[in-house]
């Protein structure tokens, strides 16, 4: 099975779940699209995070910064 068209993406390393629901109104793109990029997510919610460790939640090319800035409290910061 192919995809129509490969969609460009970023990274982000949550460190708590997220309701798709919600990271699909702040990036303005369709949930259909945000569970494409991130197959592994059958619900409607990001998977549980244990602590100390994060989620790779793949986002559309340019809604990383955003994002980041939105939802700070829920990303992992990572050393430079």
């Amino acid at each position: 099975f192919e995809l129509k068209e490969q969609l460009e993406f970023e990274e982000v390393k949550l460190k708590r779940q997220l309701g798709l629901r919600d990271i699909s109104n702040f990036c303005k793109y369709p949930i259909d699209d945000v569970k494409r990029l991130n197959p592994d997510i059958k619900k409607s919610i990001t998977p549980i995070v244990e602590k100390g460790d994060y989620y790779e939640l793949k986002l559309p090319k340019g809604c990383g910064d955003r994002f980041s800035r939105k939802f700070s409290s829920s990303i992992m910061k990572m050393p430079i």
